[in-house]
């Protein structure tokens, strides 16, 4: 006899800047780069979804801010422009405390060498296709996974679940409400959209539909079986789309430099721009905005700035362009800008660039461990795997000769 469970499965799509359609989202692991608060993210095409132990948590960008952050950065304009963002969280009302996994590890690694504390240095993080919330309720279990670009979540609710025990507390959000059998949820930043859910069961070989139906009190959302359901078979609601009218992104990026290495892989050096929602506090629930200016955190590096900080991003592809290896990002609280990249004849990738951070990633023995005031150069040295750093060199431009000591660290 076939194992007997409920299967509420459920689809997020946070709507994309184009029609063009997306690979596979990546679950990363939280392994100490970010803030002990969230377990992995997912990044969409309007914005980035934190899982946490009791939840999600959603965290929205205007249609505008990258048109806004593009004008800046190519000096269309000298106005620092105001950046719009929405944060909302969904709570597992009554949840207990899940364990959680990761599924299906990618080829791609990722390696974060961000800030001067080295313990929080990590590298060789494979993504991965799924994620598993196991026991979220007595009996119900949960999976993350994609398909298309779009996130795709279920509830698993074994034979001695109950599936009346799954609710959804939302926080954050403008309003909450049912309107033609969808659930519509405003936020500062565009409207989101849960279509009707539709479900059914397989009963002697035939799919048979089972109406359900959103259940909302107050803000808590629950699924309702009007006319009850067959307990022997599976029961399955059917992808539920999120509809949006949010194309903006939480994160930009723009290349400076590039190389490639003797067997033809390509290094693309660029930097990225990252909210302060990966260090080490959440964003609340709610809207929010931040002056973007380039990025120096005026709480380490008072100048006129912002806290929406730029960070040097690395990636290598392989000879054909068609397959990432790796992904590493490097930087402090400010700014930094790589303008310079050779593979040396050992397959050793060294990157110059410029750094105003007080807290850029060094090791012991370099030249100056510390930034001076200003611009300083800095010069990083990464081995071929990526997985160990030398850190070369900060020096002030013009006051310190570009001599320099290597100290490799194998993270």
């Amino acid at each position: 006899m076939k194992p007997r469970y409920i299967l509420l499965y459920f689809i997020l799509m946070l709507c994309g800047y184009s029609s063009v359609a997306q690979g596979p989202l990546e679950f990363i692991e939280n392994k100490g780069q970010w803030g002990k608060w969230l377990k992995y993210k997912v990044s969409t095409p309007s914005g980035d979804v934190c899982l946490e132990n009791d939840g999600l948590r959603y965290i929205l960008s205007d249609l505008d801010n990258n048109y806004k952050m593009d004008f800046y950065h190519h000096g269309q304009t000298k106005i620092k422009p105001i950046l719009k963002f929405h944060a909302y969280k969904v709570t597992f009302l009554g949840a207990s405390l899940p364990k959680m996994s990761g599924d299906k590890p990618e080829k791609v690694y990722y390696n974060y060498f961000l800030g001067k504390d080295s313990t929080k240095w990590k590298s060789g993080i494979h993504p991965y296709r799924d994620v598993n919330y196991s026991n979220v309720y007595n009996g119900v279990d949960m999976h993350f996974s994609s398909d298309k670009g779009n996130m795709i979540y279920e509830f698993i609710v074994h034979p001695r679940g109950d599936a009346a025990q799954v609710k959804l507390q939302f926080d954050g959000q403008d309003n909450l409400q049912i309107t033609n059998n969808n659930l519509m949820i405003s936020t500062s930043v565009g409207q989101v959209t849960e279509m009707k859910p539709y479900a059914y069961q397989f009963i002697n070989n035939e799919k048979i539909e089972v109406p359900c139906e959103y259940s909302l009190e107050g803000n808590v959302l629950s699924y309702s079986f009007p006319n009850g359901y067959d307990h022997s078979a599976i029961l399955i609601i059917d992808p539920v789309v999120v509809l949006c009218t949010l194309t903006g992104s939480t994160a930009d990026n723009w290349g400076y430099t590039a190389t490639y290495d003797e067997a033809g892989n390509f290094y693309a050096g660029g930097l990225v721009n990252c909210l302060s929602y990966g260090g080490s506090f959440p964003v609340s629930p709610g809207a929010f905005q931040i002056t973007f200016a380039g990025g120096y955190n005026p709480t380490t590096f008072p100048l006129e700035d912002s806290s929406y900080a730029c960070d040097i991003s690395i990636i290598k592809y392989d000879a054909t362009l068609t397959s990432r290896i790796y992904a590493t990002y490097l930087g402090g609280s400010g700014n930094e800008r790589p303008h310079s990249m050779i593979v040396d004849p050992a397959g050793d990738l060294i990157v110059a660039g410029r750094s105003r951070s007080l807290d850029y990633p060094v090791t012991a023995g370099c030249v100056q461990s510390v930034n001076n005031g200003g611009w300083d150069i800095v010069v990083t040295k990464f081995k071929t795997d990526f997985k160990a750093v030398a850190y070369i060199l900060l020096v002030q431009p013009l006051l310190v000769p570009l001599i320099w000591v290597a100290t490799v660290m194998t993270v």
